[in-house]
């Protein structure tokens, strides 16, 4: 039975950033929806230029996206939540207003 490659090359994404799953702990259920729509989009929109750049086909560049792209979104994530960006924030523009905390 073969795949149509339509489908192989549309479901590779979404397969991919619902595997990244298995490999997060401690992430709430509405933030490990998000980030695999994160990956599904990001799959979708950036595997034709991956494919072609690198070489891959399409439905391992979706599944790699997929994955690794959901694995980003979730670092990138973490580390702006340990900088504790708000108070930097706060902080920068409070200083440029010539205000002490």
């Amino acid at each position: 039975m073969d795949i149509p490659p339509d489908i192989a090359k549309h479901v590779a994404g979404p397969m991919g950033a619902a595997s990244a799953l298995l490999f997060m702990s401690g992430v709430p259920w509405p933030r490990r929806v998000g980030m695999v729509i994160a990956g599904c989009i990001l799959s979708y929109y950036a595997t034709p230029a991956i494919a072609s750049w690198s070489g891959l086909s399409d439905g391992l560049a979706g599944y790699l996206l997929g994955m690794f792209g959901m694995a980003a979104v979730a670092k990138v994530h973490s580390t702006i939540e340990a900088m504790e960006l708000g108070a930097l924030i706060r902080k920068r523009i409070a200083s440029w207003m010539g205000v002490q905390e």
